[in-house]
């Protein structure tokens, strides 16, 4: 029986060969420079499909094909994509060794973009030193901003900033003062969530 064939767009033929070329294979070229993107393929306008398709990737830990479209994705505004491909620069997922820098870059951006697990990896970072100068005021400021985005995780760890360095905690708390029409309840969220 005869199937009818499928369409094959210059995407995804672009990333059949990126992928026959040796992108599927990890190597330590990827640590330092990502695979770069067919100049070609950068007219196609389907974000919502290269998101998708970089997430399914993703789930099913073909981190290369999930690189590829991902950074589609997030060519096209997609800040989700960015946290993603910053994670697998973190974890080194689909490369020989993770590579802190280009992690760094990737997860700012995605954290400016108000994406909380971001905002969290990111405040991890600079508390704990990884891949940055250790600097517990700029995790605190990080941190802050997830709760403020209503993270439980970023909520309870600002608790535990706030035993261990009550001083920089209250700094911190002192710029983000409620307005006077909101009442007793964004003081009590101010207290336990940092903003």
């Amino acid at each position: 029986m005869n199937r009818p064939a499928t369409p094959c767009t210059p995407r995804l033929l672009a990333c059949t060969l990126l992928i026959l070329h040796g992108i599927s294979q990890p190597h330590s070229s990827w640590a330092e420079k990502p695979p770069p993107l067919p100049p070609s393929l950068s007219t196609e306008q389907n974000p919502e499909a290269d998101s998708r398709m970089g997430h399914k990737k993703f789930r099913e830990g073909n981190y290369q094909q999930a690189m590829i479209y991902l950074r589609y994705a997030e060519k096209d505004g997609d800040l989700e994509a960015a946290y993603l491909i910053g994670l697998m620069y973190y974890k080194g997922l689909g490369m020989q060794q993770p590579d802190l820098n280009e992690a760094r870059k990737w997860l700012i951006k995605a954290a400016w973009g108000k994406n909380i697990h971001a905002q969290i990896l990111v405040g991890g970072m600079f508390e704990s030193g990884t891949g940055v100068t250790k600097d517990i005021k700029n995790a605190i400021k990080w941190y802050g901003r997830a709760a403020r985005l209503g993270s439980r995780e970023a909520a309870t760890i600002m608790a535990r900033l706030k035993i261990t360095h009550p001083d920089l905690v209250n700094e911190h708390l002192k710029h983000c003062t409620p307005r006077p029409h909101e009442g007793i309840i964004p003081q009590i969220k101010k207290f336990f969530y940092g903003c």
